[in-house]
């Protein structure tokens, strides 16, 4: 089972949203360190595609927290 989940993140700067990717319920892969987008839809988009290229599969379930 793969899962996408899209954090909100509030601060000072602004609300900023992360991805992060869960196979079999183990972390995969996350966009903590490396970008943080500014709209939740973006973010799932940028972790669906990553699921399609790297894991060559669709996420069952995307939570947005």
């Amino acid at each position: 089972m793969i899962e996408i989940y899209i954090e909100c993140w509030a601060s000072p700067e602004g609300v900023r949203y992360p991805w992060s990717v869960w196979q079999d319920g183990r972390q995969v892969d996350s966009s903590h360190a490396t970008s943080l987008y500014e709209d939740p839809d973006q973010a799932e988009e940028a972790a669906r595609r990553y699921c399609a290229e790297v894991l060559k599969a669709s996420p069952t379930n995307v939570v947005r927290l």
